[in-house]
């Protein structure tokens, strides 16, 4: 039994590090795209599959897509000029894109939303 939550704990691990390189890749990249996400994370992580590659960029992409969606609804909901305030971001729209994107670092989510605010609105 015990040897089943220690794998468990590995997999999750394992699920964590690809998560955190293909978050590292997408952010570095000026406009990301599948194919050659998928060829760089198979450098960073090797020894997946092709499918646990593209799930990731499915995860990490879907990750800044509902960053920018968040930021261009608060623009939506806000007047011109309205500055965001800081605590609305760690306490609102981070648990919000933590829900719908989960298994990424509190780090990762905070980067996202910055990233959505500076592409979504700006």
């Amino acid at each position: 039994m015990a040897d089943n939550s220690a794998s468990g704990t590995e997999g999750k691990k394992a699920s964590t590090d690809v998560l955190s390189a293909a978050f590292t890749i997408y952010m570095e990249a000026e406009k990301p795209t599948k194919r050659d996400f998928v060829k760089k994370l198979g450098a960073a992580v090797p020894g997946l599959d092709a499918k646990e590659y593209e799930q990731a960029w499915t995860r990490v992409s879907n990750l800044f897509e509902q960053s920018c969606k968040l930021a261009f609804r608060w623009a939506n909901e806000n007047s011109p000029g309205s500055e965001i305030d800081i605590s609305l971001i760690e306490n609102v729209f981070i648990n919000e894109i933590a829900r719908k994107c989960q298994g990424f670092t509190y780090a990762e989510y905070s980067k996202a939303l910055t990233y959505g605010f500076d592409r979504g609105i700006f």
